[in-house]
């Protein structure tokens, strides 16, 4: 940052945050305040701190490589959705970890550390800033966790580049992979930024994601960049071959693209298809107080669908958590589960219903030990219970209740809670608990007695592997309920619509995705959006999707390239620790 205007550059940084700090006191709702304080922060400790930041020579140069891979990175993602970028946004910082290695002696882990921490925390501020929306320490925790995480694999990768000299960028590669693929798996579960996902928005040029799923994305996407990387590294040094040694890492790139494009013009949809509708009530969760009850949600519901209701309608779906305290233990007593009944047995009897539900469930005292089990003293008795987040599911005369699954960490749930048992007493008295939300422990796939569908809850969506059990259970379509107004129109409801794009390409099913305030949709078996609603406005929408029995490659293998990541980085790391006890020793 020059002298001469660093003090103007820094002072305006700091007007701007405490201006957005300002109108976020005030204001009850928040848009893009958060991501405006969040990057002038950012940007006002890079700048005050730089000369301290690392006594490289070149560390101005080195701080701007890494600012500009992360905005690569931003602007490769679903809003703004420049997808191509991310084919080269690794470029700038491999050009860093190089010049560093290459002038400063091998192996600098601090100083790499620290460049790719400022990329990850670019990228992660400007994708994700919009958590805050919901909850500020969340939204901050969640920034400075997951750029830590991401950065490990990178300096990791660097430390074995060196090792192993003869593997160049493997180690890195399957790091990262490895490093996403337990982003899927562990109790931090947070695949959001998974670079695969990065594509939703150029969805044709990555149908074959039917065979290796988003983390096959995310190969293709470092493949890309380490042969950019290359051919600027020849470019630099002014050692640049013959125009045919470059022809691989052009097919690198084009073949994927080529194979894509023929796999979405020659896709063909089956035949058999469904009659949906899909409910888009736009409940406002900040300013939902619940004077509204069940009945007088459905009734209003049920006016707005009445001109698309026919005797062709198959299936009426309502959003994640549309109808409240539900009581698990006695849906024959429940208002609303008896008006569903109304509905599907009486008005349309050949109509299946799927509504989003939450509530809770009386429990035994047997259960009392279940992590999941909460207590409650009334009448000097202790009632046990669960609290769930549900898809209701009727029917006719068969009904079913599916519990989400797969729950945000804070909210639903909260991470190693097992191992963190021991602050269970200090939570509960500072108001808080660590009991989460109950999870639906068996394979479900629920149907209409003709066709099976697979219920998807909000945050389910964005796991693709865990999709396989629905999949492999027989699901037909996907039926997406969620509830996206906690993030107010940004980027987080966009990115959440696009990547359900991906779930429908990997498995070739099509999906209804049904949104309280946004955005409601159909989405075809080549990822087409169709019929979107507009974000915070009431509507219903109806189409017929076709509807797929077959099974992808990606349905039977799963997250093979995670696997295979994970256990390659596991022996690159187990031989460069014994090679470096073989040297010691000598």
């Amino acid at each position: 940052m020059p002298k001469k205007i660093k003090p103007y550059l820094l002072g305006g940084l700091g007007i701007i945050a405490l201006y957005c700090g300002y109108s976020m006191y005030h204001a009850p709702l928040w848009r893009y305040q958060t991501l405006f304080l969040f990057l002038s922060i950012w940007l006002f400790v890079l700048g005050v701190f730089e000369n301290k930041f690392t006594k490289l020579l070149r560390y101005k140069q080195y701080i701007s490589y890494s600012l500009i891979s992360g905005l690569l990175l931003w602007l490769g993602f679903p809003a703004p959705g420049q997808s191509y970028l991310l084919l080269f946004a690794f470029v700038p910082l491999l050009v860093v970890e190089r010049d560093i290695s290459l002038h400063h002696g091998g192996v600098k882990k601090r100083e790499v550390f620290k460049f790719t921490l400022t990329t990850m925390v670019t990228w992660n501020i400007m994708c994700t800033y919009w958590i805050a929306n919901s909850s500020l320490i969340a939204g901050i925790a969640a920034i400075l966790i997951n750029s830590l995480l991401m950065t490990l694999p990178f300096l990791l990768g660097h430390v074995l580049r060196h090792r192993m000299p003869k593997l160049q960028y493997a180690p890195l590669v399957c790091l990262w992979l490895s490093f996403e693929y337990l982003h899927f798996n562990w109790d931090l579960a947070w695949p959001w930024l998974t670079l695969g996902n990065g594509f939703a928005s150029m969805h044709s040029l990555v149908q074959w994601y039917d065979m290796l799923g988003a983390l096959g994305g995310s190969f293709w996407i470092w493949c890309c960049n380490i042969a950019i990387f290359r051919f600027w590294n020849d470019y630099e040094k002014r050692t640049l071959k013959k125009w045919w040694s470059y022809i691989p890492n052009v097919l690198i790139i084009i073949i994927p693209i080529l194979v894509s494009l023929f796999q979405y013009y020659s896709f063909k949809e089956s035949d058999v298809s469904l009659d949906v509708v899909c409910m888009q009530p736009n409940i406002e969760p900040h300013y939902e107080d619940g004077t509204k009850g069940n009945i007088q949600i459905l009734e209003e519901c049920m006016e707005m669908a009445s001109a698309v209701l026919d005797t062709n309608t198959n299936y009426i779906l309502f959003p994640e958590a549309t109808f409240g305290r539900v009581d698990a233990g006695y849906l024959e007593k429940n208002d609303i589960v008896n008006a569903f009944r109304m509905i599907s047995g009486m008005e349309f009897p050949d109509v299946a219903i799927l509504a989003g539900v939450s509530g809770h469930k009386q429990l035994d005292a047997s259960h009392a030990d279940l992590s999941t089990t909460r207590m409650s003293v009334i009448q000097g008795d202790s009632i046990y219970y669960h609290i769930f987040n549900g898809a209701y599911h009727i029917h006719k005369q068969k009904e079913d209740l599916y519990y989400k699954s797969k729950l945000v960490i804070g909210a639903e749930y909260m991470p190693f809670s097992k191992q963190l048992g021991f602050l269970d007493s200090w939570v509960s008295g500072m108001g808080g608990t660590m009991k989460g939300f109950a999870k639906q422990e068996a394979k479900v796939t629920l149907s209409n007695g003709t066709y099976n569908v697979a219920p998807i809850i909000c945050y389910e969506q964005d796991f693709g592997g865990f999709l396989r059990r629905h999949i492999k259970n027989g699901a037909q379509w996907m039926a997406i309920i969620t509830k996206d107004g906690w993030w107010g129109d940004t980027g987080g409801h966009k990115q959440h619509l696009e990547f359900a794009r991906l779930r429908a390409i990997e498995y070739r099913r099509s999906i209804a995705r049904a949104a309280n305030t946004g955005t409601s949709c159909f989405i075809n078996p080549r990822g087409d959006i169709s019929d979107a609603t507009s974000y915070g406005e009431k509507a219903v929408i109806k189409q017929q999707i076709s509807l797929n029995s077959k099974m992808t490659n990606y349905a039977r293998m799963g997250d093979m390239v995670g696997r295979l990541a994970a256990f390659l980085s596991a022996l690159f790391i187990m031989n460069a620790f014994v090679a470096s006890r073989m040297k010691k020793e000598r």
